[in-house]
């Protein structure tokens, strides 16, 4: 029983299914390629991503906030209707997408959308200003 449930395991975080059906492409062999990160954890990063951002700027902007959670949904269940995840494995997947998204967002806050029009020249960029400016 242990083993299978490491075996289990592995398939489901390691390796995509091997289900045709949920190939994007096929090689010159007519093999399916697989997605290491399934569909679901990539549109949930992008989905925790924003909400990260929605709750580090204060904003709640509800049309994002919903057009996320619908795509997220469609998303779960375009999977399980084609039947390359299970309901249960789409969650997962889902809640791994979204925590990542939301690491990454607390790993990159300080430099995305940084406002470069206002920050202040070093000493360096006026010196390299310098020497290209004309005058």
């Amino acid at each position: 029983m242990g083993n299978e449930l490491i075996s289990l395991g592995y398939r489901l975080i390691l390796r995509g299914a091997q289900n045709p059906q949920c190939g994007l492409l096929y090689s010159a062999d007519n093999e399916p390629f697989i997605l290491p990160s399934p569909i679901t954890q990539t549109v949930s990063f992008f989905a925790g991503f924003f909400y990260m951002d929605m709750y580090f700027n204060n904003t709640f902007n509800p049309i994002r906030f919903f057009s996320l959670i619908a795509l997220q949904l469609i998303t779960i269940y375009s999977r399980v209707n084609v039947g390359c995840k299970t309901l249960i494995d789409a969650i997962y997947c889902s809640l791994v997408g979204m925590l990542i998204g939301v690491v990454y967002y607390n790993i990159i806050k300080d430099f995305y959308k940084a406002d470069y029009l206002n920050q202040k020249l070093t000493t360096a960029n006026d010196t390299i200003n310098k020497f290209f400016s004309i005058d």
